[in-house]
C-alpha cells in the first residue's frame, strides 16, 4: 500500500491509501479537466477510466474499492461514503455504444 499526494487528475483525502492495482488511465496528454477525487481514509485499487476529457469521478470518505474493480467514466460517477465493493464490480456511466 501507498500514499499519493495531489496530482492535476488525482486529489486524495487525507489518509487515503491506494493499493498496487490503482491506475487512472487512458495515459496521455493531461487535461485539467479530467479529476479523480477520493475522500478521506478510503482505501483504493480499482482500475479508473476517464474516457473523455470531462470525466469526473468522486469517491467518498471511509470508502473501500479493491482491485478486481473497474470504473469507467465518460461524464460523472460518484460513489459515496461509507461504501465497500464487492470482487469483480464494474461500474460506469455510459454503454459505450455509438448509438
Amino acid at each position: 500500500m501507498w500514499f499519493l499526494k495531489k496530482t492535476d487528475e488525482l486529489i486524495p483525502g487525507e489518509g487515503t491509501v491506494l493499493l498496487p492495482g490503482f491506475t487512472i488511465g487512458p495515459s496521455g496528454a493531461k487535461n485539467p479537466n479530467r479529476r479523480v477525487t477520493i475522500g478521506k481514509r478510503s482505501v483504493v485499487g480499482c482500475r479508473i477510466f476517464l474516457e473523455r476529457e470531462v470525466s469526473k469521478v468522486a469517491i467518498g470518505d471511509d470508502t473501500y474499492i479493491g482491485e478486481a474493480n473497474s470504473l469507467i467514466c465518460a461524464t460523472s460517477i460518484v460513489i459515496g461514503s461509507n461504501v465497500m465493493m464487492a470482487w469483480g464490480c464494474t461500474l460506469a456511466d455510459h454503454d459505450s455504444h455509438s448509438l
